[in-house]
């Protein structure tokens, strides 16, 4: 951490989100949005499988 200190830092921008939850990091040359709804949405396939499993006991593909 001693290491990182002298070369990192995180504000917080003055501009809002127009985001429900999470957060939206941005680098001088890369934007990494970490939105609850950008989160979802990147994982959407993978959960449409474990929630119908959950719900009805078999694989869909």
């Amino acid at each position: 951490n001693e290491k990182l200190q002298d070369k990192s830092s995180i504000k917080i921008a003055e501009d809002k989100e127009e985001i429900t939850g999470g957060f939206i990091l941005k680098k001088p040359k890369k934007e990494i949005n970490c939105s609850f709804k950008s989160l979802i949405e990147e994982k959407r396939n993978d959960l449409k499988v474990k929630i119908s499993r959950i719900l009805f006991g078999n694989d869909i593909s």
